[in-house]
């Protein structure tokens, strides 16, 4: 069972402060199983938790410092066999993250560090 999104690229500044990740998503990603039947959708809860699991693997941050998540805001559904970016931005003590493609943002937010 597939947990995390297939990544494809990435650009990761010298120090480690900014990456863009180009991920696809398939349908067999666990999380689309009864949420929902007729028509899964990615829950927003998994996208927080992708932004945290890149933020750690690719910018060494540790997800136990994590404090808050003080914003988030989904914008449009993600469904299966999508393809598109995770945007990732260190600012003193907090991460930005948007999910986004040429059209929409998916959705955005904040966790502080």
């Amino acid at each position: 069972m597939i947990k995390h999104p297939k990544l494809l690229a990435s650009e990761i500044s010298a120090d480690k402060s900014e990456c863009i990740l180009e991920i696809y998503i398939p349908k067999e990603i666990i999380f689309f199983l009864g949420h929902f039947a007729d028509t899964p959708i990615l829950p927003g809860v998994v996208q927080v938790d992708w932004a945290i699991y890149f933020s750690e693997k690719l910018m060494d941050i540790n997800k136990n410092n994590i404090r808050d998540i003080p914003q988030v805001k989904f914008t449009q559904v993600i469904f299966p066999d999508t393809q598109l970016f995770l945007s990732l931005k260190r600012e003193n003590n907090k991460i930005r993250f948007r999910y986004f493609d040429e059209i929409n943002i998916y959705s955005l937010g904040i966790f502080k560090i």
